[in-house]
C-alpha cells in the first residue's frame, strides 16, 4: 500500500475533510445524487463540521433503542443532546451515531447518568469507553464552539487498556482510511468512514494513553509502509 493512502487518512481525512476541503465545488445537491441516503442525512453529513454545526444540524429520528438511549443518558445529565447522523455496521466498524450536544454535562453527571442506565465506565472524558453486557461504546466529544459534536460507535469487543496497538487494529485502521480516501470513493463513502476514523483513532490513542501522532506512527511500522 503506498504512502500518500496514509497520507490522506491521517492528515487529510482527520484534519482537512473534517472541514470541508475536497468537498467545496460540491452541493448537497451533488451529493444527493451520489447516494440513495435519505436528504436530511445528506445535508447533515456536509455541515456536520461547519463553523455552524451547532445551529445547522437537522435533528432525525435515531435508528433504535440504544441510540435512543445513549441520547437520554446525555439529556438526564443535563444536556441537550440531538441525534443527526446513522452510520450502519460494516465489516469494520459497529453502528456510529453522531449527534449534537449543548451544554455539556459534566464528567461526573455523566457517569452517574450511565450508571444508573447499567453501564460501567471503563474509560472517561472527552473520550469515553462504556460497556453494557457484551457490547462496548466508544464515545468521542469534540468542541465545536457552541456545542459539542459526539460520536458514539458500537463494537462487541472487549475493551482492554494497557499494552501496544496490535497490528489487527492498525490493519482495521487502515481499512477504514481506504474507505475514507475522499479521491478514491463517493461522497457518502468517504464522509461517513472519516467520522468512523476519526472515532477510532482517537479511541485507540486514549487506550493506550498515547498521542495519534503516536498511533500513526506505529501503525505505519507494523504495517510497513
Amino acid at each position: 500500500m503506498n504512502k500518500k493512502i496514509f497520507g490522506i487518512a491521517f492528515i487529510l481525512t482527520g484534519v482537512l475533510v473534517f472541514t470541508g476541503v475536497g468537498c467545496v465545488n460540491k452541493s448537497p445537491a451533488d451529493a444527493q445524487k451520489q447516494t440513495k441516503v435519505n436528504p436530511t442525512t445528506n445535508a447533515n453529513f456536509l455541515i456536520a463540521n461547519s463553523t455552524d454545526v451547532c445551529n445547522l444540524a437537522t435533528e432525525t429520528e435515531a435508528p433504535n433503542a440504544q441510540a435512543k438511549e445513549l441520547k437520554s443518558i446525555f439529556n438526564e445529565a443535563g444536556g441537550e443532546m440531538k441525534f443527526i447522523i446513522n452510520i450502519p455496521q460494516d465489516s469494520q466498524t459497529g453502528d456510529t451515531f453522531v449527534y449534537v450536544l449543548k451544554n455539556k454535562p459534566t464528567t461526573k453527571k455523566l457517569e452517574s447518568a450511565f450508571k444508573k442506565h447499567g453501564y460501567k465506565i471503563v474509560m472517561s472524558g472527552d473520550m469515553m469507553i462504556v460497556t453494557k453486557g457484551l457490547l462496548n461504546f466508544s464515545i468521542s466529544l469534540t468542541d465545536k464552539g457552541e456545542c459539542q459534536q459526539v460520536v458514539i460507535m458500537t463494537s462487541e469487543e472487549p475493551f482492554k487498556l494497557g499494552g501496544a496497538v496490535t497490528t489487527g487494529e492498525c490493519k482495521k485502521m487502515l481499512e477504514i482510511a481506504r474507505l475514507a480516501d475522499y479521491y478514491k470513493n463517493d461522497m457518502y463513502t468517504s464522509w461517513s468512514n472519516a467520522i468512523k476514523l476519526y472515532n477510532y483513532w482517537y479511541m485507540l490513542a486514549a487506550k493506550y494513553g498515547v498521542a495519534k501522532e503516536v498511533i500513526a506512527k506505529t501503525c505505519r511500522e507494523k504495517l510497513g509502509i
